[in-house]
């Protein structure tokens, strides 16, 4: 879309960009030039326009002219748009200057005119030294239809207000676009300009879309404007010309200006005969001499409609842009100019291959940026244009986009469904040794997932929006496939929201809520008979627990088939324990999580578990073996087999240690993740004194609530 640039500032109100600034003189002229705009607005032509557009600049132009570096940045592009505006009017005098040599002979008199005329910005001397010339037809061809002279006019301001030469140039299309593609565009264009703000620049713009709709509707209103646009072009070369002529003392036109004037009017569209009429048409009006040349045999030439070159018919490509400039009618196989709108066989749309082209780019762009949506309506604008069943190139890349936009639109709807029903459920477990919370979740099919931590729901369950917007919305985690990592902190309420990231895209699954609550530590059972004597760590600030115990399975969330029982900490620090009475001598499972209380809601700690082994103990059996050249190895056997906690083996020379801390540690050994009836450990590496003895301890002395350790003889304990 082309955009409207704001003018200079300085420019805007009379000031010299390279003179000493003066607030006063600033001022007074931004009163004046305010009521001069004000005094504008109120009518319906261009002036005002340009005047509601500059009184909306108002607060732009003080912002600006206050901050000392924007304005200086302003007086420089000042200087340059005063440059440019020379510059534009060295290419008048230079088209002048080509006319006047393209006369046979011109009078003194009308060379003074001439100098006169720009001399301010050549030389005398220079304009003489540059000029190469000596010093000393049919009836009016009749004009078709053209718009109506009210709806050229508002066109033509509207234009002219945002720096646009034609209704094309508005749509973004190319001249040989076919009528129902343009009216299609207009009114997709229209729609846009609506759903945004009307600034002056987008009410000009909407009410020229409009236009173009009433223009384009049928090919007769169409052919209208053409025909007023093709008038309005060589007007402008006549108007050139008549400028050239004033200057004129014997108000002729010579040869060579015919041929230069026919020649700039074939670049616009018009062919020799066809300009050479209004030409004299013109002259008659004028009262100028025409001295026609001897034209050449005309031989026949193409426009390039991407570069406006004027191309031997013969010729395949442009010679400046390389565009082809014959195509096979992809209905009918014709070859057909591109000059032609339609194929003169089959009346296919075949100009409409320019569009096509900007379309199917413009679908490359978007399947790029994740937008389905889009690129399908892209791609039904550019099979209405090119509405063919062959094989053609275009109608092959039109297929292609289609299959590759279809399948692009499954995954996104996959994506969807995956972000609403796969992470629905997160599973959030606390480390709170390590003070971090572990979020995981399943994955999804396709695209990647980020977990993001807020202190509100999002509330985006099933929405799409810009991956750009992610960062936005609140702290994305660090993540690692199928789970990510945040910081715990106690009593912190928070939210997890997944989003799943594909093409672009990040599709929102629902928010699920998390309190971190301290858990509480150290869990022990005795069994002094009758009753399970728990003990264990209060966490700050908990004044209350849920304890649940089931004699079969583990309490699964403190509910049936577990018994749950509401534990104060009032009524455990009266005895310093708690007594779980149990009716069976059986294996009891115990789960026991700290409460916390906030408002009106309660929030449970993951907690932790016992199983308490009253008549299922593992036993477990060691022995160490010496072998030759200083081998040692440890063996250990449990039955039945199950994974072991973490021991330690403890040494002391000349005898037995008693107790875990009377000796030294000289193994750790690691809790078993699996069910392992035996477990062999290399102790080769230890460095021992001589009669040195080692003796197996449980590093969590609740472990031997699950566990019998049977020492083998002294003889099988000697580590040297």
């Amino acid at each position: 879309m082309v955009m409207l640039a704001r003018p200079n500032f300085f420019l805007l109100l009379d000031l010299q960009p390279d003179s000493s600034w003066d607030q006063a003189l600033f001022e007074k002229r931004l009163r004046e030039k305010r009521i001069e705009w004000s005094r504008q607005s109120g009518g319906v032509a261009r002036k005002a326009l340009v005047a509601r557009q500059n009184l909306a600049l108002i607060s732009k132009i003080q912002e600006v002219m206050a901050n000392p570096e924007l304005r200086t940045q302003e007086a420089a592009a000042a200087r340059l748009e005063i440059s440019a505006t020379s510059q534009a009017a060295y290419a008048q005098f230079e088209t002048q200057l080509a006319l006047m040599n393209a006369k046979d002979a011109i009078e003194q008199e009308e060379l003074e005119r001439f100098i006169h005329a720009f001399e301010h910005l050549c030389p005398a001397a220079d304009i003489r030294a540059r000029l190469q010339v000596k010093v000393m037809a049919s009836g009016v061809v009749a004009a078709p239809p053209v718009l109506e002279a009210a709806v050229a006019r508002a066109i033509a301001d509207r234009l002219d207000f945002l720096r646009m030469h034609t209704l094309y140039t508005l749509l973004q299309l190319p001249a040989l676009t076919s009528t129902a593609a343009l009216s299609r565009a207009a009114d997709h264009f229209y729609t846009r300009m609506v759903a945004l703000q009307p600034t002056v620049e987008v009410v000009a713009k909407m009410e020229l879309a409009g236009l173009a709709s009433e223009v384009f509707k049928s090919d007769e209103m169409r052919a209208c404007y053409d025909a007023s646009l093709r008038l309005a072009s060589l007007s402008h070369l006549l108007t050139e010309l008549e400028e050239h002529v004033n200057r004129s003392t014997d108000q002729t036109i010579h040869p060579r200006q015919v041929l230069l004037f026919l020649e700039q009017a074939r670049k616009v569209g018009w062919d020799v005969q066809e300009a050479l009429a209004p030409l004299k048409e013109y002259a008659r009006q004028h009262t100028w001499i025409i001295m026609l040349p001897a034209l050449p045999p005309q031989t026949e030439t193409l426009l390039c409609p991407n570069c406006q070159q004027l191309n031997q018919a013969n010729q395949h490509y442009c010679t400046t842009c390389q565009q082809e400039l014959h195509t096979e009618c992809p209905a009918c196989g014709q070859v057909t100019s591109c000059e032609h709108m339609a194929c003169g066989q089959c009346g296919f749309p075949i100009g409409n291959r320019y569009l096509v082209d900007k379309l199917l780019e413009e679908v490359q762009d978007l399947l790029r940026q994740g937008e389905g949506v889009e690129a399908s309506e892209v791609l039904n604008q550019a099979e209405r244009a090119w509405p063919s069943l062959s094989k053609d190139a275009r109608t092959q890349w039109i297929m292609a986009h289609r299959a590759a936009t279809e399948r692009l639109l499954d995954a996104q709807k996959q994506a969807r469904i995956d972000a609403v029903e796969r992470l629905a459920k997160l599973t959030i477990h606390e480390i709170q040794a390590q003070q971090i919370v572990r979020i995981s979740w399943d994955l999804p099919s396709n695209g990647t997932v980020i977990m993001l931590q807020s202190a509100q729901p999002l509330q985006l369950e099933g929405k799409a929006l810009p991956a750009s917007q992610v960062e936005s919305l609140g702290q994305r985690l660090e993540s690692n496939g199928n789970f990510a990592i945040d910081r715990w902190r106690a009593g912190a309420s928070v939210y997890y929201t997944p989003l799943l990231l594909l093409h672009q895209w990040a599709y929102a699954g629902p928010s699920q809520r998390y309190v971190c609550v301290a858990n509480v530590r150290n869990l022990t059972y005795q069994y002094p008979g009758s009753v399970l004597r728990l003990r264990w760590d209060w966490p700050q600030d908990c004044q209350e627990v849920l304890l649940s115990s089931h004699t079969g399975v583990w309490p699964g969330e403190h509910a049936p088939p577990a018994t749950t029982t509401r534990v104060s900490r009032a009524t455990y620090e009266k005895q310093g324990y708690y007594d779980l009475g149990i009716s069976l001598h059986c294996d009891h499972y115990i789960a026991i999580s700290s409460l916390m209380q906030l408002g009106e809601e309660e929030f449970l700690a993951e907690g932790l578990r016992v199983h308490a082994r009253l008549a299922s103990k593992v036993t477990l059996t060691y022995e160490i073996k010496n072998a030759a050249r200083g081998k040692r190895s440890l063996h250990l056997f449990t039955e039945p087999h199950t994974a072991l906690p973490v021991m330690l083996l403890v040494s002391k020379p000349g005898g037995l240690p008693l107790r875990k801390t009377d000796g030294k540690v000289v193994q750790r050994i690691k809790a078993t993740s699996g069910e392992k009836g035996r477990l062999i450990i290399d102790l080769s590496a230890l460095r021992l004194e001589p009669h040195t003895l080692g003796k197996l301890f449980f590093e969590h002395d609740i472990s031997y609530g699950e566990f019998t350790i049977h020492h083998p003889a002294e003889h099988q304990m000697r580590l040297s």
